[in-house]
């Protein structure tokens, strides 16, 4: 498991399978934003299993905690974990 944090996006994408997962590799299905008060993504396999969970506008859906370590940037300007 793995998670990616775009912070000029406000996105996260948290990687369930150790296989590769792109979006021209994977189905997304929406979950009711009314229900998570946000918008989250489920990125589904051919098999229709979850390999990954997208998280727009991640900052309000996540704990803080859980984004702080993708926060910082390093002396050339780049993103840290």
């Amino acid at each position: 498991m793995e998670l990616h944090y775009d912070p000029a996006a406000n996105t996260a994408f948290l990687q369930l399978s150790d296989a590769p997962v792109g979006r021209a590799r994977c189905r997304t299905v929406s979950v009711d934003p009314w229900l998570v008060d946000g918008l989250v993504n489920l990125c589904l396999d051919d098999a229709g299993r979850v390999v990954g969970v997208e998280f727009c506008d991640a900052s309000a859906l996540l704990p803080s905690e859980t984004l702080r370590p993708y926060t910082s940037t390093s002396a050339e300007g780049g993103i840290t974990a």
